[in-house]
């Protein structure tokens, strides 16, 4: 489950290290229990298989089980280092994380995630199961009862950092009219050198649909990569609004009516309009 490279051997410094060390956690001490093989690895909840870090070390612990490891145990340790490096902890601290690392486990968290949810199947809800689901959140037994709201007298800049209930004066809206009204001020939308920038950051980039085709089983569509088990290729068929319409002309126009529904005037067929 562990490639034997320089960040396995750089997590196993750490975690003898804190083993050393005649560590106690208390009240006034912000040790942390981590498991020295993860629980989603098969590790226990016996002493032997625990550890007392610090927070930084046991962010760095959970940074360096995502380069040490590879496959499926890459994939568990790669969730488990974005709930641990973008939440809070229980004292409410924030774990700092830089830029870089955070751009870096965002594309390998996003990628997994493609890869989980490829082909996947997600079944209708039915009316049944969302009846049960609303029952489950009414009343008390929604974790928001009787609680006031979070945002609750704060306040919160309208768009553009406006204050809310900003009203653009007859003077401003006509000014930027004016501004915008003269020759060349969207030429910039144009720029030879803007549209080559935009068009060599997207080139090579596949939208998240590419590949997928649509499948239906005669009541339900899925928009996947393969054909589901009892689908056929295509849309579900779908009846026609204009089905048993025929086309009318009024001399100038043209217009769709049932037979023996037309206006007075119409008469049978289309006229030409070019």
């Amino acid at each position: 489950m562990f490639i034997h490279n320089k960040y396995y051997y750089k997590y196993l410094a750490i975690i003898k290290k804190a083993q050393s060390l005649p560590r106690v956690k208390t009240n006034e001490t912000r040790f942390e229990n981590h498991h020295i093989i993860p629980k989603s690895f098969g590790g226990t909840n016996n002493k032997e298989n625990l550890v007392l870090l610090t927070a930084n070390e046991h962010y760095v612990c959970h940074h360096l089980l995502t380069k040490c490891t590879e496959g499926i145990y890459q994939t568990k340790m790669l969730f488990a280092f974005w709930r641990l490096a973008t939440t809070r902890d229980k004292d409410g601290r924030t774990i700092k994380i830089t830029s870089k690392v955070y751009a870096k486990l965002r594309e390998q968290i996003a990628i997994r995630v493609s890869q989980m949810n490829t082909g996947r199947i997600v079944p209708p809800v039915t009316e049944e199961t969302s009846a049960r689901l609303s029952e489950s959140k009414k009343g008390e037994k929604n974790p928001m009862f009787g609680k006031p709201a979070p945002n609750r007298g704060i306040k919160r800049p309208g768009i553009g950092g406006r204050k809310k209930g900003f009203k653009w004066s007859d003077a401003d809206r006509k000014s930027y009219e004016s501004a915008r009204s003269v020759p060349g001020y969207y030429d910039y939308l144009r720029d030879p050198e803007r549209c080559k920038k935009i068009s060599d950051a997207n080139k090579g980039r596949t939208g998240i649909a590419t590949g997928k085709t649509w499948f239906n089983n005669g009541e339900i569509e899925q928009y996947s990569f393969t054909c589901p088990e009892g689908f056929v290729k295509g849309r579900k068929p779908r009846k026609s609004t204009k089905q048993g319409l025929l086309w009318f002309n009024n001399g100038t126009v043209n217009r769709q009516y049932k037979l023996n529904s037309q206006p007075e005037g119409f008469v049978r067929g289309r006229i030409s309009k070019k």
